[in-house]
């Protein structure tokens, strides 16, 4: 299943978010809520409670991903394109003041996930074209998809 939100289906998304808020609004969040609260749950164990170290690992990963997929539409998909963050741009997209940022990056890149580019950059770590972060972390993605699949299955009912 495969659902993709053009922009001429947002009328039918506001449709549904009024219908799902008034109709359903309780048995709707519990689902969403239990997903929220295991997925941060698990996130912090693997962050060691430092969920903003957490966010700044979340953002380089975002851009890393956007990167791949831009890739994988780019009509030269051998060529690598990899983009690098700096701490004040982290700084900006997270809302974490740029010392405490270089601090999490600082422990990212001790832990082999983060590396540096450059003076300023910073991107995820890489083995080959892989991100560390991914490899190092197999068991949390599958724990990840399974519950986000559940999360989806729950929530159809509803949609």
């Amino acid at each position: 299943m495969s659902v993709l939100v053009k922009p001429s289906d947002f009328d039918e998304v506001e449709r549904v978010s009024q219908r799902v808020l008034q109709n359903s609004y309780a048995p709707f969040q519990h689902h969403f809520i239990e997903f929220l609260a295991a997925h941060l749950s698990d996130s912090s164990r693997l962050f060691n409670g430092d969920l903003e170290e957490m966010l700044v690992c979340v953002v380089l990963a975002r851009a890393n991903l956007r990167d791949e997929v831009g890739q994988s539409r780019r009509k030269n998909p051998t060529a690598p394109k990899r983009s690098s963050l700096s701490a004040a741009r982290l700084s900006e997209l997270t809302g974490i003041p740029r010392e405490t940022v270089r601090r999490k990056l600082k422990s990212l890149e001790n832990r082999g996930w983060v590396s540096r580019i450059g003076r300023s950059g910073w991107r995820l770590a890489l083995q080959g074209e892989t991100p560390v972060l991914r490899s190092d972390l197999q068991d949390y993605l599958r724990r990840e998809i399974r519950r986000l699949v559940k999360l989806v299955l729950n929530l159809q009912e509803f949609i």
